[in-house]
Order: C-alpha cells, then sequence, then structure tokens
C-alpha cells in the first residue's frame, strides 16, 4: 500500500504539512514508487512554487529532471527556473546533472542566467570537475567582464584540488598516480599561477 503514490503523499502531509510534502516528494529516491505520480499527488494541496521553489532546488540537486519539468511546467503557480538567484542551476551543476542545467538555461520564461551568483555554478562544476556542465554553462555565459574571474577561480580550484590529491597519494605511498602524472599536475598549477594577474 505505502507503494502508491497517492497514499504515500497523504503520509508526507499528515507527518510534514503540505509543502514540505512537495519538498520531499520531490527528493524522493525511491524506485519502488512513480516519482512524478508522487509529486502529482503532493502538487493536490501544495503550490509548486511554495517555499520559494524549494522543491525545484531539490529536484535538480538530485537530478530528477523529469520532476524538475514537471515543477516548472505546472499549470499554476509554477516555480520561476530562475527562483532564489539561480540556485536550482547551482545545485544542477555542482552535482554535474547535464541535462537538468540543460533544461534550466533553456525554460521558456524565466530562465536562470549562467553567470548567476558572480558564476557560481561554473565554479562548482569546475570544482568537482564536471567538464560538460562547464561547457555548458560556458555556451549559455553572458557577462563576458565577470566569466574571466570565474575560470580564473575555478581553474585555481580545480588544479589545487589535483595539486593536493597528487600530493597525498604521494605521501601516503600509493601506487595509482605516477610520478611523471604528478609533476605533469604541479606543471599545470605552476602554469596558472604564472599567468594570473598579481
Amino acid at each position: 500500500m505505502l507503494d502508491h503514490p497517492c497514499y504515500m503523499a497523504d503520509l508526507l502531509r499528515a507527518v510534514h504539512g503540505p509543502e514540505e510534502a512537495l519538498v520531499r516528494a520531490a527528493g524522493c529516491t525511491s524506485t519502488r514508487l512513480d516519482r512524478l505520480a508522487l509529486i502529482k499527488a503532493a502538487l493536490k494541496t501544495a503550490r509548486a512554487d511554495c517555499q520559494d521553489g524549494w522543491a525545484l532546488i531539490v529536484a535538480a540537486e538530485g537530478g530528477h529532471e523529469a520532476v524538475v519539468r514537471l515543477l516548472l511546467g505546472w499549470r499554476e503557480h509554477a516555480p520561476r527556473a530562475d527562483c532564489r538567484s539561480g540556485q536550482a542551476l547551482i545545485e544542477a551543476a555542482a552535482y554535474g546533472h547535464e541535462a537538468v542545467v540543460r533544461l534550466l538555461l533553456g525554460w521558456r520564461e524565466h530562465a536562470p542566467r549562467a553567470d548567476c551568483r558572480d558564476g557560481h555554478a561554473l565554479i562548482l562544476a569546475a570544482e568537482w570537475g564536471h567538464e560538460a556542465v562547464v561547457h555548458l554553462l560556458l555556451q549559455h555565459w553572458q557577462l563576458p567582464t565577470l566569466i574571466s574571474a570565474a575560470i580564473t577561480e575555478a581553474a585555481l580550484r580545480t588544479l589545487a584540488s589535483r595539486v593536493v590529491s597528487a600530493a597525498r597519494s604521494v605521501v601516503g605511498g600509493e601506487d595509482y598516480r605516477s610520478k611523471a602524472d604528478v609533476m605533469a599536475v604541479v606543471r599545470d598549477y605552476s602554469e596558472m599561477m604564472a599567468i594570473l594577474p598579481a
């Protein structure tokens, strides 16, 4: 019985209230439940844009593209794709959910800007090594003056984490990186530092 989306939505509403039930449904990771049916059931008593789009942000963070599409396209009180200054985009980018990032950037109304919040989505995507997301964000970039600062910061963070990781592997005696690999990372970091303004 708990496998049925309507019963589960009723249970979530009874325990957490209608708005929190929608947020929890948006982040549901159960493989036994039909997530979209659960969301639709939760939307019977909660606005899709409740809590300033928090359900959208949770769905984007989890990479639930179909849920993001459902919420954005809901017939009334749909959340804005750029709610909370682009937080859904930032979460999707940070976790490498390329399809969700593409959906948000291309949404027909109030699409978040790729450079929102000083390029925070780009910085996190680069820091976590989500190259496809980085390329996608750069294709939609709008502020040329901010791009160099954001890319520089993202590149520095990425290179710095690679240097730390390489150093840990050497110090820890792990053999999964050769000395040449470590030196290549250090050389990349040194070259990046050399071209940056003082």
